[in-house]
Order: C-alpha cells, then structure tokens, then sequence
C-alpha cells in the first residue's frame, strides 16, 4: 500500500519482504519494487517465477515487468509445468512483452500441441515488431502454414503490418 502511495520508505521493507517465509509478503515486497522501478525488481519477479508458491504473482508481475532473464524463467516454466493454465498464463505473459526474447521463447512453443494455437495468438498479438518474422517463419514451415495463415491474418488486423511471404502463402492456400 506504501507503494501505490509512492512513499519511498517502503522499499527497504520490500527489500527485506524478498526473504520473508510467507508467499504472499515475498509476491507484496517484489510487487512494490516493481512499482518504485527498483533495479532489483527484475530478480525479484524472476524468483517469484522460480518457486512454485508464488509462481501466478510472478506470472502477473511479468506483464508489467520485462527483461531476458525474466523472458527466460517464464519460458522454463512453459517447458517445465503441467498445468494448462499455469502455461497458458505464461504465454499470455509473453505475448504482452514488447521483447525479441519473448517472441523467441513462444516460437519455441509454436508446435506444442497443447498450447500451439495459444502461442501463435500471442506471437500475433505482440507488441514487438519482430513478431512478423516469426510469422514468416511460421508459414515458411509447412507443419505450421495454416496457424501462421491465422496469426498473420490476426496481425494484419491488429497492426496493420503485412508480409511479402504472408500474401505469397496466403495466395497458394
């Protein structure tokens, strides 16, 4: 609450929070560093990410809060969870991430058929204009035409961006 209220007193307390054995003031303490833009707050969310009692605070934190590492733990998540909503949050989390490292990790997930068509909505949706090439990879993959069709198609509506191997491929479906 001090943060919302952007008293800085209370970083020293977020700091200290980090380390405290309840769940819930680790997630409060990372949440309030990320609100202030304190330089930790990136290894903050990262180890939210990391434990499997605050693994969702730090999922929601890294909407907000971006970086490779971060990029990187979310996208061992993705590799490592069994949890379809635990992953489909992840890849939500990514694909708001205006970062190559991000687009990077979900086209890693692409093919997964669990969450394939996820990742693909979430490589369209980004913010980060490396998100066309992936797509031209996408559709470059003939295992991957028809979702890389869909996410261009999605793309272009939203961003208005379009491709020359998108129109190609789209000509020959």
């Amino acid at each position: 609450a001090l943060a919302e209220l952007m008293d800085d007193t209370s970083v020293p307390i977020a700091r200290e929070a980090l380390a405290d054995k309840s769940p819930r003031v680790r997630a409060a303490g990372a949440h309030a560093l990320a609100i202030y833009g304190a330089p930790e707050r990136f290894k903050a969310v990262q180890a939210l990410i990391d434990d499997d009692a605050t693994v969702s605070a730090g999922v929601a934190l890294a909407e907000e809060i971006q970086n490779p590492d971060i990029a990187k733990a979310l996208g061992q998540r993705l590799a490592t969870s069994q949890s379809l909503d635990l992953r489909r949050a992840v890849v939500a989390a990514l694909g708001r991430a205006d970062s190559i490292e991000a687009l990077r990790v979900l086209a890693a997930f692409v093919k997964d058929p669990d969450i394939g068509s996820d990742v693909a909505r979430a490589i369209a949706g980004s913010p980060n204009d490396g998100a066309v090439r992936i797509i031209e990879k996408m559709i470059a993959d003939k295992s991957l035409l028809r979702i890389g069709v869909r996410a261009y198609v999605v793309r272009a509506a939203r961003a208005g961006e379009s491709s020359g191997i998108a129109n190609r491929s789209e000509e020959h479906t």
